[in-house]
């Protein structure tokens, strides 16, 4: 691969000989090179697709700070695992650190607008859900 340049793999099997049995069940297997952040302008929702394709296949984990934030805003987890597949993306973050992140607003069955903040795990290779909020509460 040419210097500067990224690469997003989707394998439906193993990614190489030393993956193990468990990887093998995996719906989708990503494996991510970021060399310039500058050039993710050219593959800009490729980030939301991928967490949606993770979530989608139940390859997620949901972290503390996002299970204490639903609680005390009343929402379920369902709720926002739910409302990622009709979500409209507000910005993809590929060069965040620790992890890539994007922000999408979601909708409640109610037709509440939240805001729901969702990483990639690149060691893992799941998303996370890190947040959720109300945009006129919080």
């Amino acid at each position: 691969m040419p210097p500067g340049a990224i690469s997003i793999l989707w394998v439906a099997g193993p990614v190489d000989d030393t993956d193990s049995a468990s990887d093998n069940s995996r719906a989708a297997q990503i494996k991510w090179q970021l060399k310039d952040p500058a050039r993710w302008a050219s593959v800009m929702g490729q980030l939301f697709n991928t967490i949606r394709a993770l979530v989608a296949a139940e390859e997620y984990v949901v972290g503390q700070h996002a299970s204490e934030r639903l609680d005390e805003r009343g929402m379920m987890e369902w709720q926002a695992v739910a409302g990622l597949e009709d979500g409209e993306l507000i910005i993809e973050r590929p060069a965040a650190t620790p992890n890539p992140t994007v922000e999408v607003r979601q909708q409640l069955p109610d037709g509440t607008d939240f805001k729901a903040v969702w990483s990639y795990l690149h060691q893992s290779g799941v998303a996370k859900l890190v947040t959720a909020h109300f945009f006129d509460r919080d």
